[in-house]
């Protein structure tokens, strides 16, 4: 808790990281640990806090609210993070190249908590749904032969974690698997941003079952495959 009189810090933060690193239950807890210092988007447009998603996958309901043909990628970027810099909670994934640009030229308007996790878990969730718009990222098409587009995973979430590592670095960071075991991770960290968070604890029987079958699917056969196409990938 803040002392009497301390002030709490109001600065807007941005969540980020590889899609499927758990992103949304952070935004949530994070959500409900800041009530009273941050505000969230409006949930009938941004998807649980994901500022830039629209952008991505062109929902009527925002570009009719914030569609302008004359602006171009980034700048459709750089105007909702312009207009999001005080006391707002927002997260993303898959979208470095734009805060790079943003960062250098703005460093100090949003807290930055970039979430890690192993690609090679990224790589199977992803595979296993069928999320092939990652591969989009580096202008491949996904291809009728799935055992393909596991390559073609793997390529394209190592080049976000590289564009991440390279272009938001110094930002303060928080690992997916230190999440699994430890209740009071993300408390912490937020209370080392400024904040002053209630705690809420995630390591209920549901999210244990989840974790648990992580564990789980490290051990299997298409696990280690994916893990040995990424070594491969970063030899060469």
């Amino acid at each position: 808790m803040a002392a009497k009189g301390e002030k709490i810090m109001t600065r807007s933060l941005l969540i980020v990281g590889l899609p499927r690193s758990m992103s949304s239950l952070i935004y949530c807890l994070c959500r409900d640990m800041t009530k009273k210092c941050l505000k969230t988007l409006d949930k009938n447009i941004f998807h649980e806090g994901d500022i830039f998603n629209h952008i991505q996958h062109f929902y009527p309901k925002i570009l009719k609210k914030f569609g302008n043909p004359k602006l171009n990628q980034y700048q459709k970027h750089k105007k909702l993070l312009d207009k999001h810099k005080g006391g707002f909670l927002i997260k993303t994934v898959c979208q470095p190249r734009y805060l790079k640009k943003y960062f250098d030229e703005n460093s100090d308007a949003y807290n930055v908590l970039i979430i890690r996790r192993d690609p090679a878990d990224v790589v199977y969730s992803l595979y296993l749904k069928e999320w092939y718009w990652v591969i989009n990222i580096l202008g491949l098409n996904s291809e009728l032969e799935r055992n393909q587009n596991i390559k073609k995973l793997c390529r394209a979430v190592i080049k976000i974690q590289e564009e991440y590592n390279e272009k938001i670095e110094g930002k303060f960071l928080i690992s997916y698997d230190n999440l699994l075991e430890d209740e009071t991770l993300l408390y912490r960290k937020l209370i080392e941003m400024g904040y002053d968070p209630n705690f809420i604890s995630h390591l209920d029987a549901s999210f244990k079952r989840k974790r648990d079958a992580v564990f789980l699917t490290r051990k299997t056969p298409l696990y280690q495959m994916i893990k040995n196409e990424l070594a491969l990938l970063k030899t060469t």
